[in-house]
């Protein structure tokens, strides 16, 4: 039996060819790019990675003004705030 052009061109690209695979296949690519991403990140101060996995540090905020505050609280409620 002849394979479809799209399978073919899918076979020669490395990529998956049969739907069930793709999940996967998707999952480990990324895994793969964070990972290389975060190797570049080593001795960055606000990354961590370790045996469990990688974490970002939180950044520190600025404290908000109450007119910032509200404008924050109008937007949660899905109206448009005025500052």
């Amino acid at each position: 039996m002849e394979r479809s052009a799209p399978a073919v061109l899918f076979e020669r690209a490395g990529l998956p060819v049969a739907a069930r695979e793709v999940g996967p296949y998707r999952t480990e690519r990324l895994n793969q790019a964070y990972d290389r991403f975060l190797a570049s990140f080593s001795g960055h101060a606000e990354v961590t990675v370790d045996e469990d996995g990688w974490r970002l540090s939180t950044d520190p905020t600025d404290s908000q003004s109450d007119e910032e505050e509200e404008a924050v609280a109008a937007l949660s409620k899905g109206s448009r705030p005025t500052i």
